[in-house]
């Protein structure tokens, strides 16, 4: 089974004029494993694709260079 990366398009603004700062992707790291998986088997094997598991400071981490104050 292979874990990714979750990938997530992204289009950074200007809150105050609107203007489009700009566009690209952000992924999100994790773990290279969920602690447990759930998979019901439909005749066809377990998926081989998951994402990874990821924390809310894995989420902080991904966006925070899009964050400029």
């Amino acid at each position: 089974m292979t874990f990714h990366r979750i990938k997530i398009p992204v289009k950074v603004y200007e809150p105050r004029t609107g203007e489009l700062l700009t566009t690209g992707t952000v992924q999100i790291s994790g773990t290279s494993c969920p602690s447990k998986l759930f998979s019901i088997d439909h005749g066809d094997g377990p998926p081989s694709d998951r994402y990874v598991d990821n924390s809310k400071s894995d989420v902080g981490d991904a966006f925070r260079p899009l964050i400029k104050r």
